[in-house]
């Protein structure tokens, strides 16, 4: 039911409320102001025709940059008076004026939230700082091989808990995969040109890392393993498997790193290997299910395995630029990646 409001402190308190919004709509036509004049005071002028073009581009990245400070409802704007944090606003405008492309643009916009709320000169502000700097010089095909990487190296779907989920999300993956997978030796050494990784001695070995993260999806039919056992395995894997010729064995050279990082004596991590190679799938049998059930897993290992990819490590900055790009692609993984997680 509707009533009508009385005058008394809720009436106060609307009042208040309403006085905010007005200010807060001025702070951000201030902010539409600044932003817009940033590029408008430093860019040169061109012919008409050429003009309307660069006003165009300009005012769709300024309006999406404003529309995601307001979605996340941010109240201080103090930064729009930082010159550092104008600089890189100037530099983001000028890259997407010069190149007119969405999806950099949308990549840019997000860097830029990120940098508009790390307002103190943190190691995350540098990482932002020069992840902005280097968007320009990367082609759409090289920030998806970054968010590919990302992906893969870098992050654990903890909802995958049975074999068809972990189908179900490399299904989700592959076309994206599949379509940047392929690259060119050039490809590599110009992402390493630009700082966002390098190419490492040890090659990334796909299935084991699919192993040590989802470890449960791939416990035998009818195979009871306790959750202790299965974590304390996992921490296994993670730690010394993933690398392409690496196994967990009795016989391993680092068999007794695994009793101090588990903190238990020989007999017990014995036991815990024996669980492992009889309760767990091969990598023959993950690889075999898997193309059973999603068939354009074959493709895709395949051409991972004869990639430059399995052994290109991340800078702080290519993982930067793959966070973002993952996030903005809605679509893709279903996560909003947290960056302090990868560079804090």
């Amino acid at each position: 039911m509707l009533t009508k409001q009385g005058i008394g402190d809720n009436s106060n308190n609307n009042t208040q409320i309403i006085a905010e919004k007005v200010t807060l709509e001025t702070d951000y036509m201030q902010v539409r102001e600044i932003v817009k004049d940033t590029f408008e005071m430093n860019f040169l002028k061109y012919k008409p025709e050429i003009q309307e073009i660069i006003d165009k581009r300009l005012e769709e990245f300024n309006g999406s940059l404003i529309r995601k400070i307001k979605e996340e409802c941010i109240t201080d704007l103090s930064e729009f008076k930082n010159p550092d944090f104008l600089y890189n606003l100037y530099e983001a405008q000028k890259t997407c004026v010069r190149l007119g492309d969405k999806d950099q643009e949308d990549v840019l916009t997000s860097l830029l939230l990120e940098r508009f709320n790390e307002k103190t000169n943190t190691l995350k502000q540098i990482i932002l700082n020069e992840a902005l700097q280097v968007i320009p010089k990367l082609t759409k095909k090289h920030i998806n091989i970054l968010t590919l990487l990302f992906i893969l190296k870098e992050t654990q779907n903890r909802n995958i808990d049975t074999f068809q989920k972990f189908c179900k999300y490399l299904e989700s993956l592959i076309p994206f995969f599949e379509e940047n997978i392929d690259h060119k030796p050039l490809d590599i050494q110009h992402l390493e040109f630009t700082g966002c990784g390098q190419q490492g001695l040890t090659s990334y070995n796909l299935l084991a890392c699919c192993k040590a993260y989802y470890l449960e999806a791939f416990v035998k039919e009818r195979a009871n393993i306790s959750a202790s056992d299965l974590e304390k395995i996992k921490k296994l894997l993670i730690h010394f498997t993933r690398g392409i010729n690496n196994q967990l064995k009795k016989s391993s050279r680092d068999f007794s790193d695994y009793c101090k990082i588990l903190g238990e004596d020989n007999k017990r991590v014995e036991e815990l290997i024996d669980t492992y190679q009889e309760k767990i799938m091969s990598d023959e049998e993950i690889l075999k299910k898997t193309i059973e059930i999603c068939p354009g897993f074959e493709s895709f290992y395949k051409n991972w395995d004869k990639s430059g990819l399995k052994s290109f490590k991340l800078s702080s900055v290519g993982k930067a630029v793959g966070l973002i790009n993952a996030n903005a692609k809605k679509s893709l993984t279903s996560c909003n990646y947290n960056l302090d997680l990868w560079i804090s």
